[in-house]
């Protein structure tokens, strides 16, 4: 067995982020999770949730193998609907309300994740910064006692 460098092992947790992350925004858009539309079954609406997650995750890196695993479908399946996105996207508004929200979800869930990243900077810094000026005031009271 093939053990992975650090940064193979790092996308491949960057690209489970991404996945999550799609189907998390169709879930709080739809309210289906993953599970449901991830099955061989033929109806408009779940294979419109299909697509939005083809059409997501394939739009931010993920290849077609990795969402037809996710999808349960083949790569054949996976390339033939992303071809049809951008007609379905025209010509249908229920399509277009599951395509919009889902964006608007997943552009305020990476909003989130950067603020929450920027908070986290921030206060590490703060730290840091404050362990300098306990150093420098340390340093600072032993000059003053010799």
């Amino acid at each position: 067995m093939k053990t992975q460098t650090p940064t193979e092992h790092s996308a491949q947790i960057n690209k489970q982020l991404l996945i999550l992350s799609v189907s998390e925004a169709i879930e709080k858009s739809t309210g289906l999770k993953l599970a449901k539309y991830a099955v061989p079954d033929k109806s408009l609406n779940l294979y419109y949730h299909r697509m939005v997650f083809s059409y997501q995750c394939h739009k931010h890196g993920i290849s077609y193998f990795d969402i037809a695993l996710k999808l349960r479908q083949t790569t054949h399946n996976v390339v033939k609907v992303l071809k049809k996105y951008n007609n379905e996207y025209l010509r249908s508004k229920e399509f277009r309300q599951i395509a919009n929200y889902t964006e608007f979800y997943l552009a305020k869930l990476n909003e989130d994740i950067t603020l929450s990243l920027i908070s986290e900077y921030n206060a590490k810094l703060a730290c840091e910064t404050n362990d300098l000026g306990k150093s420098d005031t340390n340093v600072h009271e032993n000059i003053n006692v010799a």
